[in-house]
């Protein structure tokens, strides 16, 4: 009887082993496309963002200098975020709407003094 118990607990152990290995496995074919999926959006985004920024400057409501400040913004907001992705955590996002606090729980972590 023991070493039918002792044989059960040492399959079970050797499954809790191999199984998380067996779901950790990555395609890497599905991972480049997700990449390519991603910089596409980011691009589009981007594309989006300048022409409005276009609309702007031909109806007066944006400078040629401010629309030059802006140019290199999204420039540099798209380097960003080609090298890093968009995730809806950063910078305040998801939960932490009105910009305080830690991004999960607003107001947690800050005492009071933001």
């Amino acid at each position: 009887m023991k070493f039918k118990i002792t044989l059960g607990i040492a399959i079970i152990a050797l499954a809790a082993l191999l199984v998380p290995n067996a779901f950790a496995a990555i395609d890497n074919q599905g991972e480049n496309t997700s990449q390519n999926d991603n910089q596409q959006f980011i691009n589009q985004m981007f594309d989006q963002h300048k022409a409005w920024l276009d609309q702007a400057v031909k109806g007066g409501k944006v400078t040629e200098d401010q629309a030059t400040t802006w140019n290199e913004h999204f420039e540099q907001m798209k380097e960003f975020h080609s090298k890093n992705g968009i995730s809806p955590m950063m910078n305040g996002g998801m939960m932490n709407m009105m910009g305080n606090g830690s991004g999960l729980c607003p107001g947690f972590g800050n005492n009071g003094t933001q």
